[in-house]
């Protein structure tokens, strides 16, 4: 109603409060920890990938990252070319918002019953049947209710995935495990989009949705074995 301008001009009005709160020095940052073990010289971040547990969170946390950047980058896309409107397209991609949010409230509950690592694994799962089922819909009703199922999936992922680097990373080095899990996040945002893209001009969207279910459903394999 109000045009893409008015859209994109509302979105960069909602950094202008924390702004606001960090200029009136309104946050207090917590300091240091005084009894903070000593720094040692001689490791490294490589130490973090050599440990075992923690490059099995490193795995999973990255396919579900690189779901979740795929499902933003590809959907848009696909909704373009069946015909769906920028609304629908939208609605598609608020569903999965919706789905996250939801998760979110119900994964106290759900964590008393399930484990990180079982956990984990129905993310993957869930994540990988709803790729396989996108290019086989058209409707804009379907997709929403799979993007609400790849939203549940998904959105219960990462506060297991940060419980388990808390839990598993050696004393004192929780902040460079989370570091390294920032950095390969980041590194799949760049790769998967220009992967899958090249994939998906030259062989259309379908092999672009299946590869990422392959992915998840390996990693959802590698996942259960960890439990």
């Amino acid at each position: 109603a109000f045009g893409h301008i008015a859209t994109f001009g509302a979105f960069a009005a909602f950094p202008l409060l924390p702004i606001a709160v960090l200029g009136l020095n309104k946050l207090r940052l917590p300091l240091p920890h005084t009894h903070a073990p000593p720094l040692d010289p001689g490791r490294s971040v490589v130490d973090l990938l050599r440990h075992r547990v923690l490059r099995h969170v490193f795995v999973a946390s990255g396919l579900l990252a690189a779901a979740w950047d795929m499902f933003t980058f590809a959907i848009p896309i696909y909704g373009s070319r069946i015909g769906l409107s920028a609304s629908s397209i939208g609605l598609v991609l608020g569903s999965f918002s919706v789905a996250t949010f939801v998760i979110r409230g119900l994964l106290p509950a759900i964590s008393k019953r399930l484990t990180a690592w079982p956990l984990l694994t129905v993310s993957l799962a869930t994540a990988a049947a709803a790729f396989f089922l996108f290019p086989l819909l058209e409707r804009a009703s379907f997709l929403m209710a799979v993007a609400f199922l790849l939203g549940l999936g998904l959105g219960m992922s990462q506060p297991m995935v940060m419980s388990l680097l808390h839990n598993t990373a050696p004393a004192g080095r929780v902040g460079e495990a989370i570091g390294v899990r920032m950095s390969l996040v980041n590194m799949s945002q760049i790769a998967m989009p220009l992967l899958f893209g090249a994939l998906g001009t030259a062989l259309g969207m379908l092999p672009v949705f299946w590869a990422t279910a392959l992915l998840l459903s390996l990693g959802g394999l590698y996942a259960r074995r960890r439990r």
